[in-house]
């Protein structure tokens, strides 16, 4: 669950930052 949990939190935030860049 924790490898799971970190990868989405990292796609979560990788698309956040994209969208906020833009």
């Amino acid at each position: 669950m924790g490898d799971i949990a970190r990868v989405n939190l990292f796609v979560w935030s990788a698309g956040t930052a994209c969208v906020l860049g833009k």
